[in-house]
């Protein structure tokens, strides 16, 4: 991989949350907009692996697409693939009746 782009917007509520009953919980997503340089196409479901294995959030992947990028004719050693993906991250927050006051 050749670096890695990111934007991640505010939480809002998770529209799918009454489908798994969270109770007591509230579930909030974030929206993702990735950018990243690959060398070979298994890069991007290597790094999608590896982000879950790392446990740093639940996530899921709305849509990718990938370009090829214009080398002039070099493909060594220098990315040959453009991914930008968009991602809804998830998260799980005390509900209202559930948070401790001070």
């Amino acid at each position: 991989m050749f670096g890695v782009e990111y934007q991640i917007s505010t939480q809002k509520p998770y529209p799918y949350a009454a489908e798994f009953n969270p109770a007591p919980l509230t579930l909030v997503e974030s929206a993702m907009k990735l950018r990243v340089r690959l060398l070979h196409g298994d890069d991007l479901m290597r790094f999608f692996n590896t982000l879950a294995r790392q446990n740093a959030g639940v996530f899921l992947i709305d849509e990718c697409k990938v370009q090829r990028i214009d080398t002039g004719g070099v493909i060594r050693f220098q990315p040959n693939l453009m991914a930008e993906c968009e991602l809804s991250w998830i998260t799980a927050k005390p509900g209202a009746a559930t948070e401790k006051k001070p």
